[in-house]
């Protein structure tokens, strides 16, 4: 097994280092830090004619880039949709409409920025489609075969992936050799991690996440808990923190910081959907149920340390995604509303 990703001080029980602890080595500056009440600073409904069921978002040098599926009435057909947004939550220009997706089951969506430019995936007929989308507009990037569910990365020579294609988990550069990890059908998530990546996912009833190297190579992968089958294991790393957040089969949102040894687990409550995003000392996670997106800051031992916050949606189940920011987080969610669907809240601890 290799101990590749340096500065992911947690990684594995053959990597030599101490248990994870709050100092200096976990501190990310580029992430807000923890505090004991986060609140709504402000929200923003964007004005979307339809649904959008899935949705993914991404920071970049000084915006933010939103992607969703518009899943408008039959005949007509979905489009793979890309907004620019402020860090305020506020949508610059209009939508950017990248595909045609498949109307009755729209899959998995992805979202990252390369330095220059965002780039997009989804699945359509066929595969996973990936687009780039830069001041100019939107160009079709790379197609991946097969793929019925991805998430992408960046990486110094274009986006890593972790994708299914064949009932099998694919990881590493979207147009290079893969590692297969695993045998599943479950969505996956991936996210940056010091040198490296971490990515989530299900496998039989048990959420696991594994490391990658910067090349995309795969660790063996570390097992965290029980999970609800298929459902996503969403992962976050934090300075030298690794975290990742499922729905357990009792149908509690949980949340893992991986250790040497066994996980470090701790349960925030009844949930469908979860998320995380790193603080500059632990991570923020939050969690669908009873209408509303809940949200608290949890420490590198796993504890919860705030208040948690409801940010009403309106639905049990709701899609959502998030994103950290050096002073706020920006959750972007599905709703109910059926002529602005889409709702980004800036949380913060100002």
């Amino acid at each position: 097994m290799r101990c590749a990703i340096a500065s992911v001080a947690l990684a594995l029980a053959a990597c030599s280092g101490g248990a994870a602890a709050a100092d200096a080595s976990v501190v990310d500056a580029s992430a807000p830090p923890r505090c004991d009440a986060p609140r709504e600073r402000s929200t923003t409904m964007l004005a979307i004619a339809s649904p959008t069921p899935v949705l993914a978002l991404a920071r970049g040098d000084v915006d933010l880039g939103l992607v969703y599926v518009e899943r408008p009435p039959w005949p007509q057909l979905a489009h793979f949709q890309f907004q620019r947004l402020g860090t305020d939550g506020v949508a610059r220009g209009a939508p950017i409409a990248m595909s045609p997706v498949d109307m009755s089951v729209p899959g998995t969506v992805s979202v990252v920025f390369d330095g220059s430019a965002y780039f997009a995936c989804t699945i359509i007929v066929g595969g996973a489609s990936c687009f780039r989308v830069d001041a100019a507009g939107s160009t079709e990037g790379s197609m991946v075969l097969d793929a019925t569910a991805i998430a992408i990365a960046p990486g110094a020579g274009g986006p890593i992936g972790a994708w299914i294609a064949g009932g099998a988990l694919n990881v590493g550069p979207l147009e290079a050799p893969t590692d297969v990890v695993a045998t599943t059908d479950a969505a996956p998530s991936i996210a940056t991690a010091g040198a490296g990546y971490v990515v989530g996912y299900t496998a039989g009833a048990t959420a696991f996440v594994v490391t990658l190297d910067e090349a995309g190579h795969a660790d063996a992968p570390i097992a965290l808990g029980p999970a609800r089958a298929a459902v996503p294991v969403a992962v976050a790393a934090s300075g030298a923190l690794l975290a990742a957040s499922w729905v357990s089969d009792a149908g509690d949102a949980t949340v893992a910081l991986v250790t040497r040894g066994a996980p470090v687990v701790a349960h925030l409550g009844p949930g469908a959907r979860t998320a995380i995003a790193p603080a500059a000392d632990g991570f923020f996670a939050t969690w669908s149920a009873v209408g509303a997106i809940h949200g608290a800051f949890v420490d590198p031992r796993g504890t919860i340390t705030s208040t948690p916050i409801a940010h009403d949606v309106g639905q049990d189940d709701a899609a959502h995604a998030l994103v950290a920011l050096p002073d706020a987080l920006v959750l972007a969610t599905d709703t109910t509303s059926p002529t602005a669907p889409i709702d980004v809240a800036i949380v913060s601890c100002l």
